[in-house]
């Protein structure tokens, strides 16, 4: 699924996430994300790691979203991809930067 049409489901997803107007459809979005990032398998997660501008987008939401759902579905993406992405992966700088940016995010009662 995460190479149909040379990453479009993705691109897609991408897209809805960062610019779609409508909560639920941004909840969607992450939480497909999500789970795609859980299916573990190398080919996905790579695939995903590899996707132009995904995991940084992964990381603005977690920033930038007012939903929390969103910014946790988000969150949830990137720790589960944090785990099966590894040096000397194309995309483990990548990672290191979105999960950089995405610890910035402070709101929290904790």
């Amino acid at each position: 699924m995460s190479r149909h049409c040379d990453g479009g489901i993705l691109e897609a997803l991408r897209k809805v996430l960062l610019n779609d107007p409508i909560d639920e459809a941004r909840v969607n979005a992450a939480e497909a994300l999500f789970n795609m990032a859980r299916n573990n398998s190398d080919d996905t997660v790579e695939n995903m790691g590899n996707h132009p501008k995904l995991l940084a987008s992964l990381a603005h939401s977690v920033l930038t979203d007012y939903s929390a759902e969103v910014r946790a579905y988000s969150a949830r993406a990137l720790e589960w991809l944090a785990a099966d992405i590894h040096h000397p992966m194309v995309c483990h700088p990548a990672l290191l930067k979105a999960l950089t940016t995405a610890c910035q995010w402070t709101k929290t009662t904790c």
